[in-house]
């Protein structure tokens, strides 16, 4: 017997012979493992890989929770942060951090940076140093403490140079010199996100105002490492115990739950079912492709029958025989996952850099060994998978079978043709999968935009604002700005209105507090509503275009010595008012029982996704509650993009230090909000689509490869007097009954499968008719496009010609 190697060779020569129909091959299985390759490199990253920190598995996130009141993982306040830190045994470190921003002040073009406020517990939850300098200590997280500040290495190296002596330096933050005290590792990724900076005191919060933070506002993530031996359920039991001590019955964050969950899980929860739908996805289209390059070998097959007999009469064992059909089915596959890594490093960077950024752990997506192992172990599967019908076939030549059907119109017989009709059907009901669940997906985002998302998107202009505290300390201060800013923009040529706002809509997470309406007696807060509030400059109804159902909006003469008053959504009216007018009415906001007018009803809007329904959401006068962060607005008359490079001139001339951020359209803010899902839709329609032309490949081939063994049939037909109708019938009927096997088997695996899209579908059912019924009339067409141009030949074939062959 010879070795391995020689066979190998030997095959390797063999499919030299032709290189057309290895090309084929080749291209057709580098296309799928490509795929397969590139999108198990992104589930490797995501799902599989631990995170990048010492004992990741120890490492867990605190939320708290309340489901009476629709809480499941809030933020926590700082006061029980502070109660579980101090009664926990069951953690190593715990520590709190909150995402903020700061700016970057004193220098020629201010930048607003991307922060992260920490206690000095955080980095060593995570078991990371600064590679220069050091940690926070405890006395600088205190009210009073030195101002320091840690930096990231991407802002240490871009914005200062890698400066090897930037230890102790002041970088002016908000207008205060902060001490630089360290700078974290290369490649250092915090688990809820990267931040240019990162600052202690978790007790000041740009957003929120102390009276807020001492009544208990829930803001800050808990992250704590287990002690070695203590399991994640005793650590919930002793959470139980804590949350059961202190109740907190007053305050925001009355009579809280805890839930402890794994960080990794937490990272990967809202992701996990998308993931894990692309690669079955693309597991379908390589299954498809073996179909398809085991129909080619079966076609190469019959044509070397005749060889095969003749060294199985010189000795070749069957064992032999399959043997060297398998050992070409190997250096196909080889080969084709060869190619396919090129395809997937090109693949990888394309879907990283168009779609990958809403992806937790993305920076970590590569081609490692472990991808590269997975990929030399699908090479060897899909060897075996599309080499094991061919080699069998090749082991059972039967030489008087050969002899007696070794015309040239006999390539193969009646049993290669089922062989091959099996594979289509198999490879017809894989693309019926794979298209119902694109199509699903497709009729989802289409019901996704005909959402009535509650305003006018169009020529709209949006930019951050975050004032720093250290200079715009006094509410008359922040007002006084944003009027004067207000009315400069809306000065601009083109300008025609101007709002703001502390969220914008689909943009940003909207905050959220506690609401009840008086009555006999205002409920206690840990019996109220949790609604989201929204604060907005007089101007902002107005310019976003969402339409005023009842009362009036604010007004400018309005600020904080008068009444506060309040303008609701049509929701809120219809939960808490369903049977009487709103307007003139109160309500009880936080866990204050002060009670509040209602001036006006407005329209419901979507506020953190298309796919949210309408939220119970009421509004304050920025007026009347003025915070330092806004978000303005700016209706113009053409192109918004335009008015850019004005709206920055005008702030560097009412303040030379502070810096526009996120300055977009409304229509990018609402294009971002659905990446993730156009992101999944563009993926799965590619793979669907390679389904459907590989179905189409495979039909055409298994018809041309009928129409060529039936030659003589036809021909005798022909010479008999049947029509060209006639021929056509005879070869439709056949093309489209494997269609319709396909069809049916794929249409009850699809209602089966498409059950794990449930979580990824708005508006669309998995059983949806209309895409169960438009996809077999799709792929009927198409299989009867494919078999039209062998249809077409059997039409021509001459009947003399075909005779005297036979």
């Amino acid at each position: 017997m010879r070795s391995p190697v020689r066979e190998l060779r030997h095959a390797f020569r063999e499919l030299r012979k032709d290189p057309v129909w290895t090309g084929i091959a080749v291209a057709t299985l580098a296309l799928s493992m490509g795929a397969n390759t590139a999108v198990f490199s992104i589930v490797n990253a995501v799902l599989v890989r631990p995170l990048p920190y010492l004992e990741p598995n120890r490492i867990m996130q605190v939320w708290g929770s309340a489901p009476a009141r629709g809480l499941e993982e809030a933020p926590l306040s700082h006061r029980r942060f502070l109660g579980i830190a101090r009664q926990s045994s069951a953690f190593e470190a715990i520590g709190a951090y909150t995402a903020d921003t700061i700016n970057l002040t004193g220098v020629r073009e201010p930048r607003q940076l991307s922060a992260l406020r920490v206690s000095p517990g955080v980095l060593d939850v995570l078991r990371v140093r600064p590679a220069r300098g050091r940690n926070f200590r405890g006395e600088e997280e205190q009210p009073g403490g030195a101002p320091v500040v840690l930096l990231s290495d991407a802002l240490w190296r871009h914005r200062f140079g890698s400066d090897p002596r930037i230890l102790g330096k002041p970088v002016s933050l908000d207008g205060i010199p902060r001490a630089i005290v360290g700078v974290l590792p290369a490649g250092f990724v915090f688990p809820d996100g990267e931040a240019d900076v990162w600052i202690p005191r978790v007790l000041e919060p740009s957003f929120l105002s102390s009276g807020a933070v001492e009544r208990g506002s829930g803001y800050l993530s808990l992250i704590a490492r287990l002690k070695p031996g203590v399991s994640i359920g005793r650590a919930q039991a002793e959470l139980d115990v804590i949350a059961a001590r202190e109740p907190y019955s007053e305050g925001l964050d009355a009579d809280l739950q805890y839930r402890i969950v794994p960080m990794k899980d937490q990272m990967v929860s809202g992701v996990r079912p998308t993931l894990l739908v692309l690669l079955v996805a693309v597991g379908f289209v390589l299954l498809i492709a073996c179909a398809n390059v085991a129909n080619l070998l079966l076609a190469r097959s019959t044509g070397r029958r005749r060889e095969m007999a003749v060294r199985a009469v010189l000795g070749a064992s069957p064992r032999r025989l399959m043997l060297q059909t398998l050992s070409e089915s190997l250096v196909l596959s080889t080969t084709a996952a060869l190619a396919g890594l090129l395809i997937a490093t090109w693949g990888l960077t394309l879907l990283v850099s168009r779609g990958a950024g809403h992806l937790p752990r993305n920076s970590e997506i590569r081609l490692d060994g472990g991808v590269l192992a997975v990929t030399g172990g699908l090479a060897l599967f899909t060897g075996l998978i599309f080499g094991m019908a061919p080699a069998l076939y090749a082991s059972r030549t039967d030489l008087n079978e050969v002899l007696r059907d070794a015309g040239p119109g006999s390539i193969g017989g009646p049993r290669g043709l089922r062989i091959r009709a099996l594979l289509v059907v198999a490879e017809v009901a894989l693309a019926v999968v794979l298209l119902i669940g694109a199509g699903l997906l497709m009729r989802s985002f289409v019901r996704l935009l005909a959402v009535d998302i509650g305003f006018r998107p169009g020529n709209l202009l949006s930019a951050k604002i975050d004032l720093a505290p250290s200079k715009y300390a006094q509410p008359a201060q922040r007002r006084e700005f944003y009027r004067r800013l207000s009315d400069d923009l809306g000065s601009l040529p083109g300008a025609l209105s101007v709002g703001a706002a502390e969220t914008l809509p689909l943009g940003e997470t909207t905050p959220q507090t506690l609401a009840a309406v008086p009555g006999l007696a205002v409920p206690p807060p840990g019996e109220r509503a949790v609604v989201p509030f929204n604060t907005v400059t007089p101007g902002y109804f107005r310019t976003l275009g969402i339409p005023l159902r009842k009362g009036r909006g604010f007004r400018e003469d309005e600020d904080d010595t008068a009444p506060i008053t309040v303008v609701i959504s049509e929701s809120f009216a219809r939960r808490f008012f369903p049977d009487a007018d709103p307007i003139g009415r109160h309500v009880v906001l936080g866990k204050s029982s002060v009670e509040r007018e209602i001036v006006g009803i407005v329209g419901d809007v979507r506020l953190d996704g298309l796919e949210t329904v309408n939220a119970e959401t009421f509004y304050l006068s920025a007026n009347q509650r003025t915070i330092s962060s806004l978000a303005v607005v700016i209706r113009t008359a053409g192109e918004p993009r335009s008015l850019m490079g004005a709206v920055r001139r005008r702030m560097r001339d009412i303040d030379p230090d502070q810096p526009v951020a996120n300055l977009r359209t409304m229509e990018e803010v609402i294009g971002g909000s659905m990446a993730g899902r156009r992101y999944i839709l563009i993926l799965a329609g590619l793979f669907a689509s390679l389904a459907l032309a590989l179905a189409a490949l495979g039909i055409y081939s298994v018809t041309a490869y009928s129409v060529s063994q039936r030659t003589p049939e036809i021909g005798l037909r022909i010479a008999l007097g049947a029509r060209p109708v006639d021929v056509l019938r005879l070869v439709m009927t056949r093309v489209l009954a494997l269609t319709l096997a396909g069809v049916g088997l794929g249409l009850a695996a699809a209602l089966g499968v498409t059950r794990l899209l449930s979580s990824l579908l708005f508006g669309v059912t998995t059983g949806d008719p209309l895409t169960f019924a438009a996809i077999p009339l799709l792929l009927s067409a198409v299989s009867v496009v494919a078999s039209c141009l062998p249809a077409l030949r059997a039409i021509r074939i001459d009947p003399l010609t075909a005779l005297r062959d036979e």
